[in-house]
Formats: C-alpha cells, structure tokens, sequence
C-alpha cells in the first residue's frame, strides 16, 4: 500500500524538468496523438504525465507532476503529485491535487489547475521523506475542499 492507503502499482515515476512552459515548445510537440507512450489524448501511459508541468490559467509554472496516485477500488486516479520549490529536489514540497481539479492539455503536455501559487500556501503539503500516512476520510474531503473540487467518490 501507498502511503495513501492507495495501492502502490502507479508509485514509481520520473521527476520533471525545470523549463518553462512558456519557452518550452518541444515539450508540447512530444504530447501529440502520435507520440509513442500511448495511442492518443484519450488512452495514454500513466508514464506520460509524469514530468508534465502544472500551470495556472494564466500559464504561471506552479510545479510538475512527479508521480500518479490510483484509487483501485475504484478503479481511477485519485491524485496527482505534484512537485514544487526547492533547488535540485532539496526543499521541495509535493502536493496531492485531485485529478478532478485539472484539465489535461495535450497539445502543450501540462496540466493546468484553476489556481494562484498563492493557493500553496495554506495548501497540505508533505515531502518526500514524510508522505502522510494512510489518511483519513477527513483528510481527503479536506485536499478535495482546498481545491474546489468535488470528491470523486461522491
């Protein structure tokens, strides 16, 4: 099990790279529905997102995705964890961010999340030496709520 009380198949995933989705025109180009990590936008390796940048509506890089987490019970992503701050991983700080509360982009290769930085702040964080340890059903409607997203169990 994860440290989210998540099965842990999903867990083992690349860190991103530190460019900016502004300037980073590449990036984007590798995303396309012909790129060899998956046949489409619609059905993709997991893989594939790893690495990706988190941005704002306004574009601003809030972090990258360093890793997927699965609900599967469910059978579903739960949360994307997402990478933020810190220099060459020291000090960086990871976010679970409901996958309800991004929208894909496959064109660009990021995700964008209808959020400001100023949104981590008081947002539950964690590193990665200190993963919260199994959660509670509180503490996921209260990731859902910091959010604006509705729990995808509901």
């Amino acid at each position: 099990m994860s440290r989210f009380g998540i099965a842990r198949p999903l867990l083992a995933m690349a860190m991103a790279t530190t460019s900016s989705p502004q300037t980073d025109r590449a990036h984007g180009a590798a995303r396309s529905p012909q790129r060899p990590n998956g046949p489409g936008e619609r059905l993709m390796s997991a893989g594939t997102l790893c690495g990706d940048r988190v941005v704002n509506r306004g574009g601003e890089l809030l972090g990258t995705v360093s890793e997927l987490l699965l609900d599967v019970d469910r059978g579903c992503i739960a949360y994307v964890v997402m990478a933020y701050g810190g220099f060459m991983g020291l000090g960086e700080r990871l976010f679970a961010l409901p996958w309800s509360a991004l929208e894909l982009n496959v064109e660009r290769g990021w995700l964008i999340l209808d959020a400001e930085r100023s949104t981590f702040d008081t947002a539950p964080a964690f590193d990665k030496q200190h993963w919260p340890s199994t959660p509670d059903a509180q503490w996921h409607r209260d990731v859902h709520r910091h959010y604006g997203s509705i729990p995808y169990w509901d």
